[in-house]
């Protein structure tokens, strides 16, 4: 055979120097030389190609290959190529020669997933491929042969988890505002991200290794908060607790975390994810917030005990205040009954006065009293009760008191009022 008149064994490797070695005008395939276009066409494609390829070449399933495709077989490419490929595929015949067949009646064929024995170093391993089949014709037109090209599906499924693992930690390794670590069943620290770095002040080197109980208070950990959380991740998946967490400075930070059981394929925890935000900014607001709401509460009672003293004081004072007035009307009255004959006209216009200012003042008094009075439980009640019905309530203030007024006004509970006097 001369080699440069067959060039495609060139740089073939080990197949193509058995290929190279075989008498092939003794198989049913024929002397190299006369082998047809097809055939001759597809050998340099096949030999130097990476991924796995072989031909089955009729009547007798002849087999060629290339080295990609040598774990696909039972024995050394001296003794497969050649050689009857039911033989040389053995247990992975029955899965292969369906999809041939196939491509024999001149229909290209491709098969996902298909499980097959492949031999790697000294061992025999399961592995999943993706085969598709093309058939190649002969002189005479027909079908002669299948070539097969195996692509080991596994692989690429291990390269693009390998990939996603790669992303998932480039992406948690670059958050900066959680804390992402990777905890051992026993709370051990595995893995550790840039936000853990900024939130907590270890080092990835600091702290790998040790155990994340060095996050916690001296407190929680009396408390055995720490057990509790790794204990309740494994029986419900997962915990969470809020409060304040140590950074390496021994400064304090509130911290919420939730932590998260991982599972094998039989349910088994290995380990936990933990996620830790700092929330001591929320927590500042919150407490300040809660300040102000007690103080506010405060001023709110010291409001309300003001205008209680000052209904009081308004009810005490208006009935204190009435009865030396009534002595003042009624006094003045006899005098001017008695003396009205008497009494000069200078004397009568100064009693009448007298007597129309104490009037005036009982009337103040007498609205100021039922002003007071509306304060009370009890008539807050009624004006509740009379809004809740028509949304108006009418209280019957002294018209001395207000004159004419016409108008509105909001009192202290928020409460627009509005007046008319008539």
């Amino acid at each position: 055979m001369n080699a440069n008149e067959y060039g495609f064994l060139i740089d073939g490797g080990e197949a193509a120097q058995v290929i190279k070695a075989v008498n092939w005008s003794q198989t049913p395939v024929g002397d190299i030389a006369l082998w047809p276009q097809s055939l001759s066409m597809v050998m340099p494609v096949m030999l130097h190609s990476h991924v796995p390829m072989f031909i089955v070449w009729e009547p007798a399933c002849t087999l060629l290959h290339n080295n990609a495709s040598q774990p696909l077989f039972n024995a050394n490419a001296d003794q497969t190529i050649g050689k009857d490929a039911r033989n040389a595929l053995a247990g992975n015949w029955p899965l292969i020669d369906p999809l041939l067949q196939l491509a024999m009646q001149g229909k290209p064929v491709t098969r996902e997933n298909i499980p097959l024995t492949v031999h790697r170093a000294a061992n025999m391993v399961s592995s999943l491929f993706t085969i598709s089949c093309v058939p190649l014709y002969n002189n005479a037109g027909d079908v002669g042969g299948v070539m097969a090209m195996a692509t080991e599906t596994a692989l690429l499924v291990v390269e693009e988890l390998r990939q996603s693992e790669e992303r998932y930690l480039r992406m948690t390794n670059e958050v900066e505002d959680y804390a992402i670590i990777l905890l051992s069943r026993e709370g051990y620290i595995e893995n550790w991200n840039k936000g853990a770095e900024k939130i907590k002040g270890y080092s990835a080197d600091e702290i790998l290794g040790k155990h994340f109980s060095l996050f916690y208070t001296h407190e929680d950990q009396q408390k055995g908060i720490l057990d509790q959380l790794i204990h309740n991740a494994g029986i419900n998946g997962k915990s969470n607790y809020e409060g304040w967490r140590v950074r390496k400075d021994g400064s304090t930070f509130w911290g919420y975390t939730v932590i998260t059981a991982l599972h094998n394929d039989k349910n088994e925890v290995t380990g936990f994810s933990k996620v830790t935000r700092d929330l001591t900014e929320r927590k500042i607001a919150d407490d300040r917030l809660k300040m102000y709401a007690e103080q506010l509460e405060e001023k709110n009672r010291e409001l309300e005990r003001s205008n209680t003293e000052l209904s009081s004081f308004s009810y005490v004072a208006s009935h204190d205040l009435q009865e030396p007035l009534r002595k003042i009307q009624a006094f003045g009255n006899l005098i001017q009954a008695r003396d009205a004959k008497t009494m000069s006209d200078v004397s009568r216009d100064y009693f009448d006065r007298m007597v129309k200012a104490a009037v005036r003042m009982q009337n103040l008094i007498d609205s100021l009293l039922e002003f007071s009075r509306t304060a009370t439980e009890e008539e807050g009640n009624r004006i509740f009760d009379a809004l809740s019905k028509d949304g108006k309530v009418h209280i019957p203030f002294k018209k001395q008191f207000w004159g004419g007024f016409h108008g509105n006004f909001v009192d202290k509970y928020g409460i627009r009022w509005m007046v008319n006097c008539r």
